[in-house]
């Protein structure tokens, strides 16, 4: 998955819609909220309804993740709605926060998520919502002709989501190669190429995710209702060796937001709304670099509102000595 240039490597991201930062980590056992369980989907009767504050993956979308049925995880909490769905890998694919729709994901590949690089761009590219070819009807049949976005992941999902607290979810996958074994695209044309063994014959990584996403007010910020936090283990259980490894958290916004900028210029919101047809048309993204086998630890801070929110937000952060140490 070709991503934009990386932004320049200072410790706080943002736009008016979206903050970041990295720090470090932590997880825990809560029931889970009650949802759909039907496994049969797609819906013959789906619609994709219009505007903001919808989601369409409860009733439109794929459940079974190679041959299980997973429930999706999500978060709904005052003025948050955050759904990480079955079929584009347990990746955040739609998030609201206060009536307004900021992330609405429209293939394998534009949500809220990491996927990492060695060597070339895609040519090596384990990617948390799938593979380029998830969005191909022909991969998982004909019944996702009409939407097939919403199809099953490649992205493997280990476990079904759980719930640490009434706030948060933790899902636990294995990254999806955007590309399977000898396929090319206009970034890697001289064609991908893993070893011939699991679990690359799978067209999948060895990159095994954890991630908690944990929506405001957060005990370190009970003063940022409009904060959202995700704290992310990573193990990579080996790698080709020839490159070191890098690695991005990318944010594709809903249409309306149509630029982005770095530092202290903002994402301006167009006034003129967004139909569905429209595709995302914004990211933001920096480095989460991982160097080799190991275990890598990342928290990231996203803050959502008005514009005055959100410099508040990371006005706050900033001052706070125990998130920027």
């Amino acid at each position: 998955m070709k991503i934009p240039g990386l932004l320049d490597r200072r410790r706080f991201r943002y736009c008016a819609s979206a903050a970041a930062v990295l720090l470090a980590v932590t997880v825990t056992g809560w029931a889970s909220p009650a949802q759909a369980i039907t496994a049969s989907y797609p819906n013959p009767a789906c619609t994709i309804p219009q505007g903001d504050y919808y989601d369409f993956y409860d009733d439109c979308a794929a459940y079974m993740n190679w041959g299980k049925y997973i429930p999706d995880g999500f978060i709904k909490s005052g003025s948050w709605f955050v759904d990480l769905p079955t079929a584009p890998g347990d990746t955040i694919s739609a998030l609201s926060y206060d009536g307004k729709t900021y992330i609405q994901g429209v293939a394998h590949g534009t949500e809220m998520g990491f996927n990492f690089h060695e060597g070339q761009a895609d040519c090596y590219n384990p990617t948390e919502p799938g593979a380029w070819d998830d969005d191909i009807t022909a991969k998982w049949g004909a019944g996702w002709n009409q939407f097939p976005w919403l199809g099953p992941s490649t992205t493997a999902i280990l476990a079904p989501p759980s719930y640490p607290s009434a706030t948060s979810v933790t899902t636990k996958t294995r990254l999806a190669m955007w590309l399977a074994n000898g396929e090319k695209d206009s970034y890697c044309k001289a064609g991908a190429s893993y070893p011939r063994t699991s679990p690359y014959t799978y067209q999948l990584s060895p990159y095994l995710l954890t991630k908690t996403v944990a929506v405001g007010p957060l005990p370190e910020l009970p003063g940022l209702p409009n904060v959202l936090r995700i704290n992310a283990g990573l193990t990579v259980e080996s790698t080709p060796g020839a490159n070191p490894a890098d690695g991005v958290f990318v944010t594709y916004l809903r249409c309306n937001f149509t630029s982005w900028y770095k530092e202290y210029e903002y994402l301006q919101d167009s006034p003129a709304g967004c139909g569905f047809s429209k595709q995302l048309s914004s990211q933001i993204t920096f480095p989460v670099a991982s160097r080799g086998a190991g275990s890598y630890h990342y928290r990231i801070y996203a803050a959502f509102g008005t514009l005055a929110q959100v410099e508040a937000a990371v006005k706050t952060m900033r001052d706070d000595a125990a998130l920027s140490s």
